[in-house]
Protein backbone atom coordinates (compact mmCIF):
# COMPACT_ATOMS: atom_id res chain seq x y z
CA UNK A 1 0.00 0.00 0.00
CA UNK A 2 1.06 3.34 -0.36
CA UNK A 3 2.38 5.41 2.36
CA UNK A 4 1.99 9.20 2.67
CA UNK A 5 4.86 10.46 4.10
CA UNK A 6 4.14 13.94 6.48
CA UNK A 7 6.52 16.19 6.82
CA UNK A 8 6.58 17.77 10.40
CA UNK A 9 5.57 20.89 10.96
CA UNK A 10 2.94 22.23 8.57
CA UNK A 11 3.42 24.41 5.65
CA UNK A 12 6.23 27.36 5.99
CA UNK A 13 5.68 31.11 5.63
CA UNK A 14 7.17 30.68 2.60
CA UNK A 15 5.31 27.89 1.17
CA UNK A 16 2.19 30.27 2.03
CA UNK A 17 3.52 33.20 0.19
CA UNK A 18 4.51 31.02 -3.05
CA UNK A 19 0.77 29.29 -3.14
CA UNK A 20 -0.78 33.56 -2.24
CA UNK A 21 1.21 34.38 -5.46
CA UNK A 22 0.82 31.47 -7.75
CA UNK A 23 -3.55 32.00 -7.05
CA UNK A 24 -3.30 35.85 -7.52
CA UNK A 25 -1.54 35.21 -10.94
CA UNK A 26 -4.04 32.88 -11.93
CA UNK A 27 -7.13 35.23 -11.22
CA UNK A 28 -4.88 38.00 -13.17
CA UNK A 29 -5.00 35.60 -16.22
CA UNK A 30 -8.75 34.77 -16.13
CA UNK A 31 -9.22 38.91 -15.63
CA UNK A 32 -7.50 38.80 -19.05
CA UNK A 33 -9.00 36.00 -20.76
CA UNK A 34 -12.33 37.15 -20.04
CA UNK A 35 -11.58 40.81 -21.05
CA UNK A 36 -10.30 39.50 -24.53
CA UNK A 37 -13.33 37.60 -24.99
CA UNK A 38 -15.78 40.59 -24.01
CA UNK A 39 -13.72 43.27 -25.80
CA UNK A 40 -14.63 43.69 -29.73
CA UNK A 41 -11.61 42.91 -31.95
CA UNK A 42 -10.19 46.01 -33.96
CA UNK A 43 -12.46 45.08 -37.20
CA UNK A 44 -15.27 44.98 -35.11
CA UNK A 45 -14.69 48.09 -33.63
CA UNK A 46 -13.89 49.94 -36.48
CA UNK A 47 -17.39 48.04 -38.44
CA UNK A 48 -19.29 49.69 -34.89
CA UNK A 49 -17.91 53.25 -35.36
CA UNK A 50 -18.73 52.96 -39.41
CA UNK A 51 -22.14 52.11 -38.39
CA UNK A 52 -22.63 54.76 -35.84
CA UNK A 53 -21.62 57.39 -38.42
CA UNK A 54 -23.59 56.39 -41.03
CA UNK A 55 -26.68 56.53 -38.54
CA UNK A 56 -25.79 59.83 -37.40
CA UNK A 57 -25.76 60.45 -41.37
CA UNK A 58 -29.31 59.00 -41.98
CA UNK A 59 -31.44 59.76 -38.88
CA UNK A 60 -32.08 63.12 -40.05
CA UNK A 61 -32.42 62.33 -43.14
CA UNK A 62 -35.25 59.65 -42.17
CA UNK A 63 -36.38 62.40 -39.50
CA UNK A 64 -37.22 64.87 -42.22
CA UNK A 65 -39.08 62.61 -44.15
CA UNK A 66 -40.83 62.00 -41.25
CA UNK A 67 -41.69 65.16 -40.39
CA UNK A 68 -42.35 66.79 -43.41
CA UNK A 69 -45.96 66.32 -44.80
CA UNK A 70 -46.23 66.27 -48.73
CA UNK A 71 -44.99 69.14 -50.52
CA UNK A 72 -48.40 68.31 -53.15
CA UNK A 73 -47.71 71.45 -55.19
CA UNK A 74 -49.65 72.75 -58.63
CA UNK A 75 -48.25 72.75 -61.69
CA UNK A 76 -47.65 76.58 -61.85
CA UNK A 77 -45.97 76.22 -58.48
CA UNK A 78 -44.04 73.56 -59.59
CA UNK A 79 -42.83 75.73 -62.53
CA UNK A 80 -42.45 78.56 -60.32
CA UNK A 81 -39.78 76.38 -58.46
CA UNK A 82 -38.30 75.09 -61.20
CA UNK A 83 -37.85 79.04 -62.83
CA UNK A 84 -35.54 79.85 -60.27
CA UNK A 85 -32.84 77.04 -60.24
CA UNK A 86 -29.51 77.40 -62.49
CA UNK A 87 -29.79 74.73 -65.91
CA UNK A 88 -33.46 74.60 -66.13
CA UNK A 89 -35.39 76.31 -68.91
CA UNK A 90 -38.56 76.57 -69.81
CA UNK A 91 -40.62 74.54 -67.27
CA UNK A 92 -43.80 73.61 -68.63
CA UNK A 93 -47.13 72.02 -67.27
CA UNK A 94 -48.69 69.14 -69.46
CA UNK A 95 -52.09 68.62 -69.87
CA UNK A 96 -54.37 66.00 -70.95
CA UNK A 97 -53.91 66.77 -74.25
CA UNK A 98 -50.09 67.19 -75.14
CA UNK A 99 -48.85 64.63 -72.09
CA UNK A 100 -46.28 62.39 -73.39
CA UNK A 101 -47.07 59.47 -70.96
CA UNK A 102 -50.67 59.96 -71.24
CA UNK A 103 -50.65 59.50 -67.42
CA UNK A 104 -52.06 62.98 -66.81
CA UNK A 105 -55.43 62.66 -64.19
CA UNK A 106 -55.85 59.02 -64.57
CA UNK A 107 -56.18 56.44 -62.18
CA UNK A 108 -52.78 56.39 -59.96
CA UNK A 109 -51.28 58.56 -62.70
CA UNK A 110 -50.11 61.99 -61.91
CA UNK A 111 -52.09 64.88 -61.24
CA UNK A 112 -49.47 67.37 -62.69
CA UNK A 113 -46.79 66.82 -64.53
CA UNK A 114 -43.89 69.89 -65.41
CA UNK A 115 -41.54 68.94 -68.31
CA UNK A 116 -38.39 71.36 -68.89
CA UNK A 117 -35.29 71.48 -70.70
CA UNK A 118 -31.62 72.11 -69.29
CA UNK A 119 -28.52 73.63 -71.07
CA UNK A 120 -26.85 70.76 -69.84
CA UNK A 121 -28.28 68.05 -71.98
CA UNK A 122 -26.72 68.20 -75.52
CA UNK A 123 -29.16 70.22 -78.47
CA UNK A 124 -29.61 67.33 -80.51
CA UNK A 125 -31.71 65.91 -77.65
CA UNK A 126 -33.82 69.07 -77.48
CA UNK A 127 -34.40 70.41 -80.57
CA UNK A 128 -38.16 70.17 -80.60
CA UNK A 129 -39.43 73.64 -80.14
CA UNK A 130 -42.35 72.02 -77.67
CA UNK A 131 -40.49 71.19 -73.96
CA UNK A 132 -43.26 68.75 -73.88
CA UNK A 133 -42.30 66.96 -77.04
CA UNK A 134 -38.76 66.61 -76.08
CA UNK A 135 -40.37 64.37 -72.59
CA UNK A 136 -37.57 63.86 -69.60
CA UNK A 137 -34.68 63.70 -72.51
CA UNK A 138 -34.26 67.38 -73.08
CA UNK A 139 -33.89 67.93 -69.63
CA UNK A 140 -36.65 66.05 -66.93
CA UNK A 141 -39.84 66.35 -65.22
CA UNK A 142 -41.72 66.60 -61.67
CA UNK A 143 -44.53 64.69 -61.47
CA UNK A 144 -46.86 65.20 -58.51
CA UNK A 145 -49.73 62.50 -57.36
CA UNK A 146 -52.62 61.77 -55.64
CA UNK A 147 -50.33 60.56 -52.64
CA UNK A 148 -46.85 59.54 -51.53
CA UNK A 149 -48.09 55.63 -52.49
CA UNK A 150 -49.03 56.27 -55.68
CA UNK A 151 -45.66 58.39 -56.45
CA UNK A 152 -43.74 55.12 -54.70
CA UNK A 153 -45.58 52.85 -57.47
CA UNK A 154 -44.10 55.38 -60.09
CA UNK A 155 -40.71 55.42 -58.90
CA UNK A 156 -40.65 51.88 -58.83
CA UNK A 157 -41.96 51.04 -62.56
CA UNK A 158 -39.20 53.67 -63.50
CA UNK A 159 -36.42 51.22 -61.38
CA UNK A 160 -37.24 48.57 -63.93
CA UNK A 161 -35.56 50.37 -66.80
CA UNK A 162 -32.69 51.15 -64.80
CA UNK A 163 -29.20 49.47 -66.61
CA UNK A 164 -31.50 48.93 -69.56
CA UNK A 165 -31.50 50.41 -72.76
CA UNK A 166 -34.92 52.08 -71.96
CA UNK A 167 -33.36 53.56 -68.75
CA UNK A 168 -35.06 57.31 -68.93
CA UNK A 169 -32.36 58.85 -66.39
CA UNK A 170 -32.89 59.59 -62.43
CA UNK A 171 -35.83 59.47 -60.35
CA UNK A 172 -36.35 60.10 -56.72
CA UNK A 173 -39.66 60.07 -54.70
CA UNK A 174 -40.30 63.53 -52.70
CA UNK A 175 -43.26 63.10 -50.31
CA UNK A 176 -45.84 62.19 -53.27
CA UNK A 177 -44.05 64.19 -56.11
CA UNK A 178 -41.66 62.10 -58.64
CA UNK A 179 -38.53 64.17 -59.56
CA UNK A 180 -36.89 63.09 -62.98
CA UNK A 181 -33.97 64.01 -64.57
CA UNK A 182 -32.71 62.75 -68.19
CA UNK A 183 -30.44 60.15 -68.58
CA UNK A 184 -28.56 62.36 -71.40
CA UNK A 185 -26.89 64.01 -68.61
CA UNK A 186 -23.92 62.79 -66.78
CA UNK A 187 -24.24 61.34 -63.54
CA UNK A 188 -22.66 64.57 -61.61
CA UNK A 189 -25.15 66.52 -63.72
CA UNK A 190 -27.85 64.09 -63.07
CA UNK A 191 -27.48 64.21 -59.19
CA UNK A 192 -26.84 68.53 -59.41
CA UNK A 193 -30.08 68.57 -61.12
CA UNK A 194 -31.83 66.15 -58.84
CA UNK A 195 -30.95 67.77 -55.16
CA UNK A 196 -31.44 71.30 -56.51
CA UNK A 197 -35.43 70.43 -57.23
CA UNK A 198 -35.53 68.31 -54.28
CA UNK A 199 -33.96 71.23 -52.38
CA UNK A 200 -36.98 73.31 -53.55
CA UNK A 201 -39.64 70.62 -52.53
CA UNK A 202 -38.65 70.35 -49.26
CA UNK A 203 -38.95 73.95 -48.97
CA UNK A 204 -42.38 74.07 -49.89
CA UNK A 205 -42.84 71.01 -47.51
CA UNK A 206 -41.58 72.83 -44.81
CA UNK A 207 -43.84 76.14 -45.51
CA UNK A 208 -46.43 73.48 -45.81
CA UNK A 209 -45.31 71.64 -42.08
CA UNK A 210 -45.37 75.79 -40.73
CA UNK A 211 -48.99 76.36 -41.50
CA UNK A 212 -50.33 72.62 -40.38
Amino acid sequence: PMRVVSHGGGMSSKDKKDLIFAAMMLAMILVCLLMMQCSPSSDEAGAGRETAATQKQVEPEIALSIALPEADPSADEVIQLLEGIDHIQRPTAATPDNDPNGGLSKEGGYRAAVFFESDLVDEKYRENEDVLENATEGGGCVEVYANEEDAQERDGYLAAFDWTPFNSGSHRVVGNCVVRVSSHLDESHQHELEEAIIAALNVTRLAAAGQA
